[in-house]
């Protein structure tokens, strides 16, 4: 369910989030509970500038704390051959992609080798290691997908 969403603009904005009905946004506030949420932050590019972001919440008291790495969990599913790039692979963080054959692979368990060049090489495991098109001198070269037509006789 999308809680809250703002147009883009080039100032300071701030809102409080609400569910509808006067839910509260983490009803279960035991500790250990977790919820999984997206935040999602899109910046038009004609704005031409740097932004800096910060999820804010007012949990035990009145005052508002940063959400950092104290309170946040890695996404961990294992589904990793769902995933047919590498950013996308990589968001799930039991997830390593192999940039040879372009697949998906389970980090834990029995070892995966990707060769590149003939060398094998390692399970790309951080985002910033990931090929993305403006790594690319034409946009056809990243922008192509690979279809495979199965005829069924």
């Amino acid at each position: 369910e999308v809680s809250a969403s703002h147009s883009p603009r080039p100032s300071y904005y701030c809102s409080e989030v609400h569910r509808a009905r006067g839910v509260p946004l983490f009803p279960d506030t035991s500790e250990g509970h977790k919820y999984m949420f997206d935040f999602t932050v899109k910046i038009p590019t004609y704005l031409n500038e740097t932004s800096i972001v910060q999820l804010k919440w007012t949990a035990f008291s009145v005052e508002f704390e940063v959400i950092d790495d104290k309170h946040l969990e890695l996404y961990k599913n294992g589904s990793c051959s769902v995933h047919n790039n590498c950013l996308s692979c990589l968001t799930d963080a039991l997830c390593g992609w192999c940039e040879s054959n372009n697949n998906c692979y389970l980090k834990a368990g029995t070892p995966v080798y990707c060769q590149k060049n003939g060398k094998n090489s390692f399970l790309v495991t951080h985002p910033d290691n990931c090929t993305v098109c403006s790594d690319h001198i034409y946009c056809e070269q990243c922008s192509q997908v690979l279809l495979i037509i199965i005829l069924l006789n």
